[in-house]
């Protein structure tokens, strides 16, 4: 008995530890995952095309399944799982599906009916909201929208009253959404409705609450000053009392929109902020901040310097000085009247073209306003004197027309240049007063050879500093004076003492001129011996003082002169000549000439005489 008892707990124990050991060794089949269905999009519009995706279909695999939209079964239903136990297909959603949840369902179909997966599409409610939900008119906003059939056009329409008016159209996406944004449009005050549609029948609307609001073109004014006034979003043709502070305006009528224009004047009231307010017969009321100032008109806002501008001011402390400064410089003062007023005027100064401030203050107030002085260049110079390319003296006078231009005084700018580019520039005077110039003795221009070119140009300044382009440029020539041709003594003539030297007058554009005498014993006038300078006249006696050397035939004089105008341009001197000085009694040429003469009637006479005597007959 304790034996078979001992048997059996032996057994037991092996059994105990065999099985754990073979369970490691069994090979067990792996389980397959639940087949699933995936769906996308999960949710849209009706005719939204939905991707239904199946994995994990390995147990059916060459089965046929069946795939329903709630209890409609789908187009392309029955499918066959392929081999790789996952299949895809599409279907579009009906536009008879209602809004909220719809199961999509995956059965088997052979045998037994049974339901492998499902999954569900959720059919969106057709709205549209706003981002903004009231406004004035002109507001932007953005409509979107949801559940309006898929890739379809929706049209947008805003309502005012009974009346629509279409806002826009706009293509509904893949899944019937879409954004559309828009402006207010003209529309009275209160609420608007905003529907959207499309030829599915899908429609949905929201409203939007439009605001009075009133617009003026000026912040601030003075008394006495027009202000021009726009009004939107007020009701239907009703009468609207305008008002600034306690102080009644105008009444307008606002046409079918609630719209409404208006210009009135600003009453004469104390400078300060008021709230102007505008109200209608249907309690839609706007109101906006509006400072009235003290104020100055002014008669002229832009012009040339020296214009004369007129102020006139109200709204300013009564009796008070009033102190007016043109870019901060004092140029005016005045005192207001009982009411705060003033008139007055003054001319423009001395500045430079573009904008000025014109600063008008008691001390309380001040206004400040800007005035434009002129920038348009004066007139171009044209040059009439000298003439193009024509000779002048060296002390030369320049002439041309007087610069146009309404900010006087104009001055002038002249330059002469020995060049056509005006890169040397031998004469520049800025600042001339007159449209003319002489140039100086000291500014005289130098002539050399047969003449010496100049270039002359000018250009125009006004009083504003706006400045003109330079003018044409002239040339025209200063010459040296002639060289002299010299008359006494004659070539190789001999002479006696005094010596009489005598050449042609030379004339130049710069007289006077004077004359410059050499006598030389050598033909280049390295051995000068006789020179006198400065000669005012076209001759010179040599005197006993002066007297020269008698010459032989071998060793006679040479003489030369030149000619110097006023301003010291000289000629080239002149050809030389030859000259004998011989001492004692000599006949001049022109006796020797004379005598030859009287003999040669004297010998013809002779000549007649004894040819009648030699042909008269004898007496028979």
């Amino acid at each position: 008995m304790v034996g078979r008892l001992i048997k059996t707990r032996v057994i037991v124990l092996l059994l105990l530890v065999i099985v754990p050991l073979l369970s490691i060794f069994t090979f067990t089949s792996p389980v397959l995952a639940a087949p699933v269905v995936l769906i996308n999009p999960g949710s849209g519009a009706t005719g939204t095309t939905v991707t239904i995706q199946g994995n994990n279909f390995d147990s059916y695999i060459g089965d046929y399944v069946t795939i329903t939209f709630d209890t409609m079964q789908i187009p392309t239903s029955p499918l066959q799982i392929p081999a790789t136990g996952s299949f895809a297909t599409e279907f579009t959603v009906p536009e008879t599906a209602s809004v909220g949840r719809h199961w999509i369902t995956v059965f088997s179909t052979g045998g037994t009916v049974t339901m492998l997966a499902r999954n569900f599409f959720i059919v969106d409610e057709t709205l549209i909201t706003l981002d903004v939900s009231e406004g004035p008119v002109g507001s932007e906003v953005n409509v979107s929208g949801q559940g309006f059939y898929s890739n379809r056009i929706v049209s947008l329409y805003y309502y005012h009253g009974i009346n629509s008016v279409k806002i826009g159209d706009i293509v509904a996406s893949s899944t019937g959404h879409f954004s559309y944004d828009f402006n207010v449009p003209n529309s009275n005050g209160g609420s608007h409705k905003i529907a959207v549609l499309n030829d599915k029948g899908n429609q949905a609307e929201a409203y939007f609450q439009v605001i009075p609001v009133i617009l003026i073109n000026l912040s601030a004014a003075g008394s006495g000053q027009l202000l021009a006034m726009t009004g939107t979003g007020f009701g239907y043709r009703g009468l609207v009392d305008i008002s600034i502070g306690n102080h009644p305006i105008t009444t307008v009528r606002t046409n079918e929109f609630g719209d409404f224009e208006v210009v009135f004047t600003i009453p004469s009231i104390h400078p300060g902020i008021y709230e102007i307010k505008a109200i209608d017969e249907y309690s839609f009321q706007a109101k906006v901040n509006f400072t009235v100032t003290a104020t100055v008109g002014i008669s002229h806002t832009s012009g040339p310097i020296g214009l004369t501008v007129t102020l006139t001011g109200s709204g300013f402390t009564p009796k008070t000085p009033v102190n007016i400064d043109y870019d901060g410089i004092f140029i005016a003062e005045v005192t207001t009247d009982n009411f705060g007023g003033f008139i007055t005027s003054f001319n423009i100064p001395v500045s430079t073209g573009g904008n000025h401030q014109i600063t008008v203050s008691d001390g309380t107030f001040t206004e400040q306003y800007t005035f434009t002085v002129e920038s348009d260049p004066p007139t171009l110079p044209r040059l009439t004197i000298p003439v193009k390319d024509s000779a002048t003296k060296a002390m030369a006078y320049l002439d041309w027309q007087d610069a146009d231009d309404p900010s006087q005084p104009v001055v002038y700018q002249l330059q002469i240049a020995s060049d056509q580019n005006f890169s040397t520039v031998v004469i520049d005077k800025p600042g001339l007063a007159n449209s003319e110039y002489s140039l100086n003795f000291d500014e005289a221009l130098p002539a050399s050879g047969t003449g010496t070119t100049y270039y002359w140009r000018v250009r125009a300044t006004d009083v504003a500093g706006n400045e003109s382009e330079w003018s044409e440029s002239w040339s025209f020539i200063v010459n040296p004076p002639q060289t002299p041709t010299l008359v006494q003594p004659e070539l190789d003539t001999i002479v006696e003492i005094p010596v009489f030297f005598n050449w042609q007058d030379v004339t130049s554009l710069s007289p006077p001129v004077s004359y410059h005498l050499q006598i030389s014993t050598d033909l280049s006038f390295s051995a000068i011996v006789f020179e006198v300078i400065g000669l005012s006249d076209s001759e010179y006696y040599l005197s006993e003082e002066e007297h020269l050397s008698e010459t032989g035939e071998d060793t006679p004089y040479y003489w030369r002169v030149k000619s110097t105008d006023y301003v010291q341009n000289e000629s080239k001197w002149s050809d030389p000549k030859i000259f004998y000085i011989q001492n004692g009694f000599t006949f001049p040429a022109w006796a020797i000439y004379t005598l030859i003469g009287i003999a040669a009637v004297l010998v013809g006479y002779l000549a007649y005489w004894i040819g009648r005597r030699g042909t008269k007959k004898p007496p028979e």
